[in-house]
C-alpha cells in the first residue's frame, strides 16, 4: 500500500535547504526516502571532492541552521541548544583559547553571560562570530574568569615549605642537651666509685 500522507513541515524544510525542487509535491514516505538517500549517498551525488566537502558541511550546518530558519518547527531542539549545547560549546572555546584565570569559570556564569547577550539581541548566536562575541561579553561580566592569570598557589603549601626550610631550634636544643647530661651523669658515677675505693 502506497503511503500518500503529505510531506511533513520538517521534511520539507530540510529538502528546501539542500536545494531539492518541488519538495512540497512529495509524500511523507517519498520525502523520507529522499532524505535518507541524501544523507547516506552523498558520495554518489557529489561531482568532485570539493563538492563532497561542501555538501557534508551544508548537511552538518543544518543542525544549527534549522533553529535559525525554522524556530517554530524546532522549539524543543532550540531550547535544548540554548540551555545545554551552546553553553558547553562556549565553555570549551574559552578554556581552549584562554589559559589560566583568577576565578573559576562555571556553567552558571556562562549562562548568565548568554542571557545578557540574548536580552540585548536574541539573534546574537546566529551569526558567524558567536565565540568572539561571547568572549567579549564574558570579559565585561566576569573579567577574572578569562584574564589569563596564573593559578594562585595555596597558602598551606607555602607554610609547608617554610616549615621545611626553617630549622626547629627548640627540638635541636632538646636533642643537643640530652647527650651531655647523660655523659656527665655517667662520668660522675665513675668518679664516685673511684673516690670511694681510694678512701678505703
Amino acid at each position: 500500500m502506497v503511503n500518500n500522507t503529505q510531506i511533513t513541515p520538517k521534511q520539507k524544510a530540510f529538502l528546501d535547504y539542500v536545494g531539492i525542487p518541488s519538495a512540497d509535491k512529495l509524500s511523507k514516505s517519498e520525502a523520507g526516502e529522499m532524505i535518507n538517500q541524501i544523507r547516506n549517498t552523498i558520495l554518489d551525488i557529489a561531482e568532485d571532492e570539493n563538492h563532497l566537502e561542501a555538501m557534508k558541511a551544508r548537511i552538518e550546518d543544518w543542525n544549527l541552521k534549522k533553529l535559525v530558519l525554522h524556530p517554530e518547527l524546532y522549539q524543543y531542539e532550540l531550547k535544548y541548544f540554548l540551555d545545554h549545547d551552546l553553553p558547553e560549546k562556549l565553555h570549551t572555546y574559552i578554556r581552549n583559547n584562554i589559559k589560566g584565570s583568577s576565578e573559576k569559570l562555571t556553567k552558571d556564569k556562562i549562562k548568565k553571560a548568554i542571557n545578557i547577550l540574548s536580552k540585548r539581541d536574541y539573534s546574537w548566536w546566529q551569526g558567524d562570530n558567536i565565540n568572539e562575541n561571547f568572549r567579549i561579553e564574558l570579559q565585561l561580566v566576569y573579567p577574572k574568569c578569562c584574564d589569563g592569570a596564573p593559578v594562585e598557589k595555596k597558602a598551606y603549601l607555602r607554610k609547608a615549605n617554610n616549615a621545611i626550610v626553617r630549622p626547629d631550634f627548640k627540638s635541636a636544643s632538646k636533642t643537643g642537651c640530652v647527650i651531655p647530661l647523660a655523659l656527665i651523669s655517667f662520668l660522675f658515677s665513675i668518679m664516685s666509685i673511684l673516690i670511694i675505693n681510694l678512701l678505703r
